[in-house]
């Protein structure tokens, strides 16, 4: 809570909070039905509620709008998805979950995307 009082926002805890060495190696505490990240965003909810200290996330873009201006950014859909197709091969689960989520959401009946998004769990 001291990193709260700080200012710090949910993301920047996440990075902040590690489960020290002593803990993370005991049998009975290891991560097994949820993780420290997820700990850390529900004490933060809890206390301080759904705002995560970045203004831009008061009025935020809905996931179409962001997706169709990311793609644009990106350099269009090919490009966007090439790139999410070569975070899988490199193994960067989680970066080619993110690219997929914008994918879905410009397509959402589109299904290489959605096996990247289920990956991310497995990595």
């Amino acid at each position: 809570m001291a990193r709260v009082r700080c200012a710090k926002c949910t993301d920047e805890l996440v990075d902040y909070v590690k489960l020290p060495e002593r803990f993370a190696n005991g049998d009975y505490l290891r991560e097994y039905y949820g993780n420290v990240q997820w700990a850390v965003r529900q004490i933060f909810n809890a206390h301080i509620g759904w705002f995560d200290g970045n203004p831009t996330n008061l009025f935020a873009l809905g996931p179409r709008e962001e997706a169709l201006r990311m793609t644009r950014l990106a350099g269009g859909e090919e490009v966007l998805l090439r790139r999410a197709r070569e975070a899988v091969e490199a193994g960067d689960c989680q970066w080619a979950a993110q690219l997929a989520d914008y994918l879905i959401a410009l397509n959402p009946r589109t299904k290489g995307p959605k096996r990247w998004r289920r990956l991310q769990s497995s990595c």
